[in-house]
């Protein structure tokens, strides 16, 4: 008698277990669907904001060359003048700001946790280089000091500063070098460009 009731039990706790296994396995195919989904939308979600972070990066360094341009001539002081600008270092679009970071062998691991999408874009350091000359070289010394107090303007170093003559007169020969700072978003105020058509 108590042996039937032992085999009662047991079938009864089976029955049980069988009944929550298939529910959990219900479960698990359901919530595993969802994770999956949820993983698509998450990725696309990425990617439009990669792409929206990468239009605003290009509409955010439109103005770069303008800016540095301004700056140099703006702070530029009597009887000295600019005789070549350009790039220094890396020219701008080396850097491949659409591609995404390569996968490495450690991401490709079959069950592995995917990687988070990349949506930063990278942004490349603009380097310019000044040459010119001047009469003056205290006037080269303001000059490097207006220039590097502008807010679009870092690292700027004097390359070489040379004795030279111009047409009977001395001169100094200089090489400025200098990086493009991007500056925050509140100190460039922009407004929008209004046109009167008659």
């Amino acid at each position: 008698m108590a042996h039937d009731v032992f085999i009662s039990y047991s079938s009864k706790d089976k029955t049980t277990a069988d009944a929550r296994l298939d529910k959990a396995m219900t479960d698990s195919t359901h919530f595993a669907g969802v994770v999956a989904s949820r993983a698509k939308l998450e990725a696309k979600r990425d990617t439009l904001l990669r792409q929206v972070n990468l239009i605003r990066s290009i509409d955010e360094d439109r103005f770069i060359w303008p800016h540095i341009l301004d700056e140099v001539s703006r702070t530029l002081p009597a009887y000295t003048w600019i005789t070549t600008m350009g790039f220094a270092g890396a020219p701008a679009g080396t850097l491949n700001v659409v591609a995404l970071p390569k996968a490495t062998a450690k991401d490709t691991v079959k069950g592995a946790k995917p990687k988070p999408f990349v949506t930063a874009v990278p942004k490349e350091d603009v380097t310019f280089r000044i040459q010119g000359r001047t009469v003056d070289i205290q006037a080269l010394t303001r000059y490097m000091n207006d220039l590097s107090a502008s807010p679009f303007v870092s690292n700027l170093i004097l390359e070489r500063s040379d004795p030279a003559v111009d047409q009977g007169k001395e001169i100094y020969q200089f090489t400025l070098s200098g990086t493009f700072k991007r500056p925050d978003s509140l100190t460039v105020h922009r407004s929008p460009l209004v046109v009167t058509v008659r």
